[in-house]
């Protein structure tokens, strides 16, 4: 349960004004939005029900932390998507991103990365109403294919290489360039990356190639560094995550 300071804490907050505006979304919102997302109560798993662009969608939340998730992406639209068609998902987690884009239009098509195998679950159950509309990759996300190391924490939202906490251990990894490349391969463009892989994004983002970097039009990048991209406008999200537009799409 949250505490009563960081609850009044919030009200100082821009972004949770906005969440306020936009939980008409949820279809129980006294019990997701006032429950489970504010007051941090409620037992799990729960079936989180949400109006979409495309049509009501249900996804099955594993514990409170699972809340942020649905409520940055569905409530904030921390990566807003307008019309994007074809989209790159680096670390979808259970799938809540994922089912963001696939809702913002019918024919949406998402390629996912995620490399722990009970995000993986998760997410192959969440996304089962749009198959045949996404792949995934059960692997992490490098600068070069083979292995990586890095800690898995409970929750798993918050596991990669900038955590500390948890278990350490090793993972497939799949080549940033080489992944992106074949996406574009196939469709020519594509029209939103979303990294949210805790600090690996630096191993590979300075390396991608002008080639992939020119037919991506925008990047959402969950983390504390900034990345200078040729071709790129930076800007701030209302929930912190940094955008780069392609000056050309704009």
């Amino acid at each position: 349960m949250r505490s009563i300071t960081r609850i009044l804490g919030a009200v100082t907050k821009p972004q949770h004004y906005v969440s306020l505006a936009n939980s008409h979304i949820y279809g129980d919102w006294r019990e997701f939005f006032v429950k489970r997302y504010v007051l941090g109560r409620g037992d799990y798993p729960y079936s989180c029900r949400i109006r979409t662009p495309t049509g009501p969608v249900a996804l099955t939340l594993y514990q409170h932390e699972d809340c942020f998730t649905v409520q940055e992406i569905f409530g904030l639209e921390c990566y807003r998507a307008d019309d994007a068609r074809v989209v790159v998902d680096f670390g979808a987690n259970i799938g809540v991103s994922a089912a963001y884009f696939l809702t913002r239009r019918a024919d949406a098509r998402v390629y996912c990365f995620e490399p722990l195998a009970t995000n993986i679950e998760r997410f192959r159950r969440n996304l089962a109403a749009f198959d045949g509309r996404w792949t995934l990759t059960e692997a992490a996300v490098a600068a070069d294919a083979g292995t990586i190391s890095f800690h898995v924490e409970p929750t798993g939202r918050y596991s990669g290489v900038e955590c500390q906490d948890g278990e350490l251990r090793q993972f497939p990894c799949v080549s940033a360039e080489a992944v992106l490349s074949d996406v574009i391969d196939r469709h020519g463009t594509i029209d939103l990356l979303k990294i949210d892989i805790e600090g690996a994004e630096a191993l590979f983002m300075r390396a991608l190639s002008p080639r992939v970097l020119a037919n991506i039009r925008r990047i959402y990048i969950e983390g504390q560094q900034t990345f200078a991209l040729q071709g790129f406008q930076l800007s701030l999200t209302v929930s912190g995550v940094h955008c780069y537009s392609a000056a050309s799409s704009r």
